[in-house]
């Protein structure tokens, strides 16, 4: 049985961009839609899928990519306190986390007006 895959991340808080991007050079995304969560403590604070918009993907490049709003990146708190996981959810009912990790917070000083 094949494992997650760690992959540490940051986050810009109070930005929407850059896009975060997964690459999965090998995965046949047929009958395939993804769910991102995102915790702290424990805790469900995003709760993302692509059925609802959320990430996007795409089959030609190989990829699943969110492009968080000002509001999710600034749920994000400072410091390396969230973590997150990818799952790829397929039409046969089969649920698979791909990929996780820290996903730490930077900045986030300015108040976007």
């Amino acid at each position: 049985m094949a494992t997650a895959t760690r992959a540490d991340l940051t986050i810009w808080r109070g930005n929407d961009a850059p896009a975060l991007v997964w690459n999965f050079p090998s995965l046949d995304f047929t009958g395939s839609a993804f769910a991102l969560a995102v915790t702290i403590y424990r805790e469900l604070v995003l709760s993302l899928t692509s059925d609802a918009g959320d990430l996007v993907i795409d089959t030609e490049a190989k990829t699943v990519s969110w492009t968080p709003t000002i509001e999710q990146s600034r749920s994000i708190p400072l410091g390396k306190l969230s973590r997150y996981e990818l799952s790829r959810l397929v039409t046969d009912g089969e649920t698979r986390t791909y990929v996780y990790g820290w996903l730490t917070g930077l900045g986030g000083d300015n108040s976007n007006v």
